[in-house]
């Protein structure tokens, strides 16, 4: 169809689009009112540190924005509410959308629709808080978790440290060498004094070498002493774990107490008082063994035995008048003091192994310690509130609507005025008759009148 044709036919069919404009019109106008609901936003910020906090080992397992697709926040809202409103009533009234920001912690938009101002701004404004405690809760880890989180870990540093223990008593007691460093320092002092002694003998008469009772009851409570090593600092370093626990918990419930989150200090003083109960079963134990065996400082216990034994020692050689008897005495620790320090490398090796593992065992369990410490923080702490709920306009959207109404209008109207025209039967133009024929038509008849009709 040629465009003048066309332009025609939409001049004579006027009535078509103005009918399509006049319906979609009252069509949006319709729509509008019948889906009208009243919108309200809060903004809030979810903070995200760039390092994470001490004790922190997982990170958010759920975002903020996908709290709204559960039933529980619905569910909540429409408790708080207490007006018989139900959970499904409010589903898809209540939303959470990430708000696009170039840097910084995210932001998000919470929104809310009812039929009024006033409801849609309450509705958000729990919505707000209600999404605040489930965040919380959705990545908080149980004290479970965290326990089985760690506890492969914990299983290897606690068979490492075993295994090393075990191989330093095994050496300790096969060579005698416990406080090795400490013994071999009181031995070279001993030679000292016995070479000092020697300068003092009267002549080179050979006396009884024989060593007195009571250095040999002081060797011997010496070597019970040194015996009881391993176990002790094996016991020492359980109540030590324990009470280190106690200590730090016991802070944490003092700052609960004073920030007044109830769940959190329920579930702090549950762990105070099972780390409690460690450090009882653990210092009994440990309480039971210093008795048993009459020692409560074993290091100190020893340090003063060596002193005993050592002024002993010098004193059976002083009480040699010989000269050779003296150099015999002396002989006899010097030969002891080359065995102790043949010892030290092998020694130094395993104490230090079982150092490293104590101290790998000691910095998993503050890990753990640290986790069910930060986990008892206020988790909603982590989500703050920008901006309280306010009312959205709906002028945009009306406007929106009209505008999209209007547009289909016009194109539909259009394409029904060309349709019509394209299959409507009508007589030919002059012009059209003259393209057709390709010559030019000469005489026109006018058309008929009633007048002229009547004066025929």
């Amino acid at each position: 169809m040629e465009l003048d044709a066309y332009l025609k036919a939409i001049f004579r069919m006027w009535y078509v689009p103005l009918a399509l404009l006049a319906l979609a019109i009252c069509g949006s106008w319709l729509y509008l009112n019948v889906t009208d609901e009243a919108e309200a936003t809060a903004t809030v910020a979810v903070l995200e540190p760039r390092a994470p906090v001490p004790g922190e080992f997982i990170p958010p397992r759920l975002g903020f924005d996908v709290i709204d697709e559960s039933e529980e926040l619905t569910n909540r809202v429409a408790s708080r509410l207490d007006d018989g409103t139900t959970g499904d009533e409010l589903s898809g009234s209540i939303s959470i959308k990430l708000k696009p920001a170039l840097n910084g912690s995210p932001v998000y938009l919470v929104s809310a629709s009812a039929e009024s101002e006033a409801r849609a701004i309450k509705l958000a404004n729990i919505a707000v808080e209600e999404a605040q405690i489930l965040y919380g809760e959705f990545n908080t880890p149980s004290l479970k978790d965290v326990r089985a989180a760690f506890q492969p870990e914990l299983d290897g540093a606690e068979a490492d440290e075993a295994e090393a223990r075990a191989a330093l008593s095994r050496f300790v007691a096969d060579n005698d060498a416990y406080s090795l460093p400490i013994r071999t320092d009181q031995q070279i002092l001993l030679i000292s004094q016995l070479r000092s002694s020697i300068n003092t003998a009267s002549g080179p008469e050979n006396g009884s070498g024989t060593e007195s009772a009571a250095l040999a009851s002081a060797r011997s409570e010496l070597e019970r002493l040194t015996s009881l090593g391993g176990e002790f600092d094996s016991l020492s370093f359980e109540a030590d774990l324990a009470s280190d626990a106690v200590i730090r918990l016991e802070a944490q419930v003092s700052q609960l107490v004073v920030s007044g989150a109830e769940d959190a200090l329920s579930a702090a003083e549950t762990e105070l008082e099972e780390a409690r109960s460690r450090q009882i079963e653990a210092q009994a134990a440990f309480d039971a063994f210093k008795d048993e065996h009459g020692v409560s400082d074993l290091a100190g216990a020893i340090q003063s035995q060596l002193l005993r034994v050592n002024d002993l020692a010098v004193a059976d050689a002083s009480s040699l008048e010989g000269v050779d008897a003296r150099q015999a005495a002396l002989t006899i620790e010097e030969a002891e003091l080359q065995r102790l320090m043949s010892l030290e490398p092998e020694y130094t090796k395993l104490d230090s192994a079982l150092t490293q593992a104590e101290d790998l065992r000691f910095t998993i369990e503050q890990q753990i310690l640290g986790v069910v410490v930060a986990q008892t923080l206020p988790s909603e702490s982590q989500v703050k509130l920008l901006e309280s709920a306010v009312a959205v306009s709906g002028l945009w959207w009306t406007m929106i609507t009209y505008t999209l109404a209007v547009m289909l209008a016009i194109f539909l109207s259009l394409t029904l005025i060309y349709l019509l025209a394209f299959f409507e039967r009508t007589f030919p133009t002059a012009e059209e008759l003259e393209r057709q024929l390709g010559t030019p038509i000469i005489v026109r008849i006018p058309e008929a009148t009633e007048q002229g009709g009547s004066h025929g």
